[in-house]
């Protein structure tokens, strides 16, 4: 699997990537004459000539997506780390922390939206404690893509 499938795969597993950016135009086979819109071909052309990041940046609310995006996945990155590291699993955390197993289980899965405080209380009870440090808006980042 390419860096660039890796990156598509993950970007529409959060929903942040609109799929048609990605997709060739369709044409009718049975009509010879049929001509692409010109906006439409010369979008195309645009995006194949531009990084999936680029093209990403380029729609609507785009960056705000990859920024959003990218905190989550590295938030969800790091709570799996400090699950590997501690020797927990999920059920000892969701005893740790006192809340639900299905609870953990959830945050782990990355369904809904994490509070910071539901997140401090699952690190606490593994041992650790989260570092946050400021990035410039709109640049790329090698922690913000997903690793093999």
């Amino acid at each position: 699997m390419t860096e660039l499938t890796q990156l598509q795969q993950w970007l529409s597993c959060l929903s942040i990537c609109d799929p048609r950016l990605l997709q060739e135009p369709t044409e009718d086979p049975t009509n010879p004459d049929q001509q692409r819109p010109r906006d439409h071909a010369s979008r195309q052309e645009q995006v194949k000539t531009m990084s999936l990041y680029e093209a990403i940046t380029q729609t609507r609310g785009g960056q705000r997506h990859l920024a959003k995006a990218r905190l989550r996945y590295r938030v969800l990155s790091l709570l799996h780390e400090a699950l590997a590291k501690s020797g927990l699993n999920q059920t000892e955390l969701a005893e740790a922390a006192e809340v639900g197993k299905s609870a953990v289980s959830q945050a782990f899965a990355g369904n809904g939206n994490l509070r910071v405080d539901t997140v401090a209380a699952y690190l606490d009870a593994l041992g650790f404690e989260l570092g946050l440090r400021l990035e410039p808006a709109g640049t790329a980042r090698a922690d913000a893509t997903p690793s093999t």
